[in-house]
């Protein structure tokens, strides 16, 4: 796993997993196939080159990788010899160029010795055959030999130069080169500049010159520390810009492709990689999408991309977490807190009791006004008004039950809104914008969110305000992203249900 056991406690190193993936052969196989797509798509203008770690491993493999981990893997030597057993790439001319060694393929071993010979009238050279490759030998040094294959590469005479990036690094200058393919584990901010610097040279040659910079990344999904290497592509591509596929000029990973995230690699990256090969032969839309000569906004604003949410387990409950409240949920509603009662069947009319006390004295009047020794209509009158005031007080009630049953049946409807899942991920991003504004940390709310989606469904969130971007960025992230421990702002929510027997259902908010 990386790390080891020492008398000073335990360090971290190289794990073998890590070796494996960095120096895999399957980078060199990418290789050939990249060249083979550039040649398909530029023809007799491609000038490629391929930087590796080291030209030959200075020491033989872990015990535990022998048998599984070439000594020669992941070396300049190895690349060159693939490149020149190929058919589709052998008419590319392969050269290999380090401090030690000048070699070619069998067919490209002549006429370099005879480039060489005319550039440097005097010294003596020779081929020598070594392990299927031609290796040109002589009085001279790197000071002079990188020189001429640098010339023979730019006339045409090899279209692909293989060396190490110590070498072939800041100093070194191709304006033809526009190819590279990194190979090396190298990700400083300089080594990385100074990698992709080699192609972005003006050629007075080809004046609409796109280069193309390919990093090739080996994974495993079986391993826990599969992902080592793609981590090193990762931190390559911090801080880089690049044109993305819909023309954002932005850092990251993103603007390889709008799958890949920094967080782990592509669950398929065979349709990545088919993606890729396609965006090798529209060189002229890589230009287009940089629309040079247009103008641009010199500002770097945070961007959190959201990919679509994964399809729920059948196993999951409908409402995420089967838990009920021992009691009605208090909704909050803009800065007012609703404590709704149960409204699920409005409450029955009753009788007022004073319209019952009030009918039967009524009739007790009417009767004793027609009865034996009865005094006339004086009576009568008496009761009239007693069954009037009941009437009226009826309906008084009525109207209070009636209030009341609506009253409540309006809170209900609130309650169910504010329970509502909402509708998309932009409302948590404007209610994350103007709570930053409302805590004093933001001068622009909701208005100030910018939401882009790109070809693939991948949402960009930005707030336009350069200095709270990054804090609106990172706050959007919290909401969104994965519940860690039990963050101070979660509340809870609370989902209503029509269901028989069911009353609500709490959920995190």
């Amino acid at each position: 796993m990386g790390h080891h056991l020492t008398r000073d406690g335990v360090r971290r190193g190289t794990s073998p997993v890590d070796r494996v993936l960095a120096r895999s052969a399957a980078k060199s196989l990418a290789t050939v196939e990249i060249l083979a797509a550039e040649k398909d798509a530029v023809g007799p203008r491609l000038r490629a080159l391929v930087l590796c770690d080291h030209e030959r491993a200075s020491a033989r493999a872990p015990a535990a990788l022998r048998g599984v981990l070439p000594d020669d893997a992941g070396s300049a030597w190895l690349q060159v010899s693939q490149l020149a057993a190929d058919p589709r790439t052998s008419a590319l001319d392969p050269v290999l160029v380090t401090g030690r060694t000048v070699a070619t393929g069998p067919r490209t071993g002549a006429a370099l010795l005879e480039f060489a010979r005319a550039e440097l009238p005097g010294v003596e050279l020779a081929l020598r055959e070594v392990d299927g490759l031609h290796s040109v030998e002589g009085a001279w040094t790197s000071r002079s030999w990188v020189g001429v294959v640098t010339r023979f590469l730019e006339s045409g005479g090899a279209q692909v130069l293989v060396g190490t990036r110590a070498l072939l690094g800041e100093g070194w200058d191709a304006r033809g080169v526009n190819t590279v393919v990194d190979l090396t584990t190298a990700t400083t901010p300089t080594s990385v500049v100074q990698s992709r610097g080699r192609a972005l040279r003006l050629d007075p040659e080809w004046p609409e010159k796109v280069a193309h910079t390919w990093s090739v990344v080996c994974v495993s999904h079986e391993h826990p520390r599969g992902a080592a290497d793609w981590s090193r592509f990762v931190r390559k591509h911090e801080g880089y810009l690049g044109v993305g596929a819909d023309g954002e000029v932005m850092s990251g990973v993103a603007h390889v492709d709008p799958e890949l995230s920094p967080y782990e690699p592509p669950e398929d990256p065979v349709r990545v990689n088919r993606r890729m090969a396609g965006r090798a032969a529209d060189r002229e839309g890589t230009r287009a999408r940089w629309r040079l000569g247009s103008g641009y906004a010199d500002l770097v604003l945070p961007t959190l991309r959201v990919h679509a949410g994964r399809a729920v387990p059948a196993d999951v409950p409908e409402a995420g977490l089967d838990l009920a409240p021992p009691e009605p949920p208090e909704v909050l509603v803009g800065d007012q807190v609703i404590r709704p009662e149960p409204v699920d069947a409005p409450p029955a009319r009753r009788l007022a009791p004073t319209l019952v006390a009030g009918t039967i004295a009524a009739l007790c009047l009417v009767f004793a006004s027609f009865g034996p020794g009865s005094h006339g209509p004086a009576p009568l009158a008496v009761a009239a008004g007693f069954g009037l005031a009941a009437l009226v007080h009826w309906w008084r009630d009525a109207r209070r039950v009636r209030g009341e049953t609506l009253r409540r049946r309006r809170e209900a409807a609130r309650v169910r809104a504010a329970a509502r899942e909402p509708v998309g991920t932009a409302r948590y991003a404007c209610a994350v914008a103007d709570a930053l504004r409302r805590a004093g940390r933001s001068a622009t709310g909701a208005e100030g969110v910018r939401v882009h989606v790109d070809t693939d469904g991948v949402y960009r969130f930005t707030l336009t305000d350069p200095g709270s971007a990054e804090l609106f960025a990172e706050s959007l992230d919290e909401v969104l992203g994965p519940l860690v421990g039990d963050p101070r702002y979660l509340i809870p929510r609370y989902v209503l249900s029509d269901r028989e027997g069911a009353e609500a259902v709490r959920v995190p908010g």
